[in-house]
């Protein structure tokens, strides 16, 4: 099989889960601890790390990480076959509860709307969003405040998010979580980028050194 047809097998899956994940939905109530993770790379070897992240305390509860090699190579809107075997790997190693996973990559802001964030979350069964630096498919609207709803295929997939101080960032849901509580959400950060994403970086790149 060539590897278009691989690729292609792929785009088709993303596009059936897209569909599949909509009935699993749910409120996202009150948010205590996140699970954040990232990966990060060396020569030939890629780490997946994990944290757990308490809310109140503003604090690190727990990290993890999984070493491996890549098993697949990066292919734009595919990140998932790349980077969520690992991920999913240093969360299985974490014994902390949580309430939500943040994943450094997109959920339905994606171009089938099924990006690793979807794919995570409906693998661990558990409430997933997609934060990400840059606007992988559809486009920002107008901001209210610190907020833009992202527009794709005529409707809102997610939201850009302006923070006091650096770059903007692109949130939208993965598994498990409603749009409409996507706004709470960030504003459990206060707007910023989350701290616990910017952990998981940190953990997975001193892994490598």
């Amino acid at each position: 099989m060539c590897a278009r047809e691989v690729l292609r097998f792929f785009e088709e899956l993303q596009s059936w889960v897209s569909d599949a994940v909509r009935g699993y939905d749910a409120p996202l109530g009150h948010v205590r601890r996140v699970c954040a993770v990232d990966a990060a790379y060396g020569d030939d070897v890629m780490a997946g790390a994990a944290v757990v992240w308490s809310v109140g305390e503003r604090r690190v509860l727990e990290g993890r990480t999984y070493l491996c090699e890549p098993p697949f190579p990066y292919v734009p809107g595919l990140l998932f076959l790349r980077e969520a075997p690992a991920l999913f790997a240093a969360v299985e190693l974490l014994s902390s509860s949580w309430d939500v996973l943040l994943v450094d990559a997109h959920g339905r802001a994606h171009p089938r709307e099924a990006g690793m964030a979807t794919f995570l979350g409906a693998a661990l069964r558990k409430p997933t969003v997609g934060i990400a630096k840059k606007l992988l498919a559809g486009v920002a609207g107008e901001f209210t405040d610190s907020m833009a709803p992202i527009i794709l295929n005529n409707k809102t997939v997610g939201y850009a998010v302006k923070p006091r101080s650096g770059k903007s960032y692109y949130i939208s849901p993965g598994y498990g979580v409603r749009l409409e509580d996507v706004p709470a959400l960030v504003a459990v950060f206060n707007y910023e980028y989350p701290e616990p994403l910017r952990e998981a970086d940190k953990l997975a790149r001193s892994t490598l050194t």
